[in-house]
C-alpha cells in the first residue's frame, strides 16, 4: 500500500509538471547588453519550480525537491566565475551562454544558427531560428574568444578590418571562419557570417576553403559525394604549405564523416533520400 502511495504521489508531481510547463512563456532571462549579473525571475515568485533542477537567472542554478504540492526550493547557487551561465536543461552552470539567455537584438542580422563575434571584442550573438540574443562578457577584462566560442582573459581581442575592405568580406581577426561582409557607405561590418566547421574564409577568393590543420580528410558540406583530401608537403625543413585536393566517392557511394570513408550513399545522413521524382529526372536526362 505504501508503494502505491509513492507511485501515486509522483504521478500527480508529474502530471502537474507537465501542465505547468505548458503554461511557462518563453524565458528570456538576461538583460541587454549587460554584465548578465542574476536578475529576478518572474515565475519565482510564488517559489515554484519546473523540475528538481532548473535556473532561476541566467547566472543562478535552482534544486528543488518534490512535495505533495508541486517542487518546492532547496537552494539557489550563484554560478562560478569560470562557469557563469545556468543551464536550463540541466539545471548547472556552464561555460558557454545559453541560446534561451541574453538580451533580444534587433539590430545583429542572423545569417544562419550558432554563435556569432561582434566588431567589439567583449560582446557576441547568439542566433536560434534566425532570431539573434546579445550578450556581453560578465567579467571586465574577459574578450570573445570565437574559436573556443568562450569569454576568456587571454583571448586576443579580434574584430574584421572593414576600412579597405569595402563591398567585400573581411575574415576576423582571431577566427577566419567568421567573416563580415563590409558595408559601402561606413567602415563597420553589414552583416556577420560564418564557413562551414573546418573551413575559413580566403580573402582572395571571397570564398569558403578547407581549412587544413593536419593531414586528412574533410567533408564537403555543398556535396555529400565529395571530399576535400588535406596534405602537408614539405619543401624543406622550414618550409611546407598545404596541398588540397577534392575528390569524389565512386557511383552510389558517399562520403561519412563518421567513418572517414566512402559507403553507400543511403547510410549518410547528409545525402538527399532517393524518390521517384529523382529517378525519373535521372532517366529523362540521360535520353
Amino acid at each position: 500500500m505504501k508503494s502505491l502511495s509513492v507511485i501515486l504521489l509522483f504521478a500527480i508531481v508529474g502530471a502537474w509538471s507537465d501542465d505547468f510547463s505548458q503554461l511557462m512563456p518563453d524565458p528570456s532571462w538576461a538583460k541587454p547588453f549587460v554584465s548578465l549579473k542574476a536578475n529576478k525571475n518572474p515565475l519565482k515568485a510564488d517559489d515554484t519550480c519546473p523540475g528538481p533542477y532548473s535556473c532561476s537567472s541566467c547566472n543562478v542554478a535552482r534544486v528543488c525537491k518534490p512535495t505533495d504540492k508541486g517542487f518546492e526550493v532547496v537552494q539557489e547557487i550563484q554560478c562560478p566565475s569560470d562557469r557563469p551561465f545556468c543551464n536550463s536543461d540541466t539545471g548547472t552552470c556552464v561555460a558557454e551562454a545559453p541560446g534561451n539567455c541574453g538580451g533580444p537584438d534587433d539590430d545583429f542580422i542572423c545569417m544562419g544558427n550558432g554563435r556569432y563575434p561582434d566588431k567589439s571584442c567583449n560582446k557576441f550573438h547568439v542566433c536560434l531560428d534566425y532570431h539573434a540574443k546579445s550578450f556581453e562578457c560578465k567579467i571586465e577584462g574577459h574578450a570573445y574568444n570565437p574559436k573556443t566560442q568562450v569569454c576568456e582573459p587571454s583571448a586576443a581581442c579580434g574584430s574584421f578590418d572593414c576600412s579597405t575592405n569595402q563591398v567585400r568580406k573581411a575574415a576576423h581577426d582571431v577566427s577566419s571562419r567568421y567573416f563580415a561582409y563590409c558595408n559601402q557607405d561606413s567602415q563597420g561590418p553589414l552583416v556577420i557570417d560564418s564557413c562551414p566547421p573546418q573551413f575559413k574564409l580566403d580573402t582572395e577568393t571571397q570564398l569558403c576553403t578547407p581549412d587544413c590543420t593536419k593531414d586528412g580528410i574533410i567533408a564537403d558540406p555543398s556535396d555529400c559525394h565529395h571530399y576535400y583530401k588535406c596534405t602537408n608537403i614539405h619543401l624543406r625543413r622550414d618550409m611546407s604549405y598545404w596541398k588540397v585536393d577534392r575528390l569524389k566517392c565512386i557511383d552510389g557511394q558517399a562520403y561519412s564523416p563518421e567513418e572517414f570513408l566512402c559507403v553507400d550513399e543511403s547510410k549518410v545522413s547528409t545525402c538527399p533520400k532517393k524518390t521517384m521524382n529523382n529517378i525519373n529526372e535521372l532517366l529523362l536526362s540521360i535520353q
